[in-house]
């Protein structure tokens, strides 16, 4: 609670104090919240990631950031896995404008726009896609 002189207003504050904890050699009580956490949410992960379909792709450097974003979608940081596949679509996008398209230096220049639509950028790479369903998995 602060002090405003006009009046006595609340404020939120986020604290987490299983830092200090660690660093104060008090690991096994880290270990008991955090065991708490994972096996009570459990149930409701195992649900996310029945959900979300299977995959087997090869996306070179982008296999870390795509697995991650997955992590983050069972772990139920929905805000963070969507931005990170939109990070990962935009970064692809850049890649594939960059490494295939050499007949057409204003398309790769759009391509590589960073203020162009990704959608837009997917709709224009569909011919340098070597399989026909990635445009849909980009979108």
């Amino acid at each position: 609670m602060t002090r405003d002189s006009k009046e006595d207003r609340e404020i939120t504050v986020f604290v987490d104090t299983l830092p200090n904890l660690i660093r104060m050699g008090q690991t096994k009580i880290v270990e008991g919240v955090l065991k708490e956490r994972f096996e009570k949410n459990l149930p409701e992960k195992i649900a996310r990631y029945g959900r979300i379909p299977y995959l087997i792709v090869q996306l070179g450097p982008f296999n870390s950031y795509l697995q991650e974003a997955r992590n983050l979608y069972i772990d139920e940081y929905y805000r963070g896995a969507v931005a990170l596949c939109g990070m990962t679509v935009e970064a692809l996008c850049y890649t594939l404008a960059m490494e295939r398209v050499n007949d057409d230096e204003s398309l790769k220049k759009q391509l590589t726009d960073p203020s162009e639509d990704c959608r837009k950028k997917i709709e224009l790479l569909k011919k340098y896609l070597r399989i026909e369903k990635s445009s849909s998995l980009l979108h």
